[in-house]
């Protein structure tokens, strides 16, 4: 599964909590460009696109929806 995938990848990687300051291990998947921009084929590409994923902490997700990070 490709979601399992971004987030094996970033098994290693921490990323860090935007001005926070705090370094968290990356448990979900990010969409860069919002798949619900889409519909139909280009839905579904939009959302399993691997250079469209990025993996993020849940605190980081969370920030990235509120703080306007995600395009749609």
């Amino acid at each position: 599964e490709i979601f399992k995938a971004v987030i094996s990848d970033a098994a290693s990687t921490m990323r860090s909590l935007p001005n926070k300051g705090l370094v968290t291990p990356a448990i979900d998947v990010h969409h860069k460009d919002s798949f619900s921009n889409y519909e139909g084929l280009k839905r579904l590409e939009a959302a399993y696109d691997y250079s469209n994923l990025m993996a993020v902490c849940k605190k980081c997700h969370s920030w990235l929806h509120r703080n306007g990070r995600t395009h749609g």
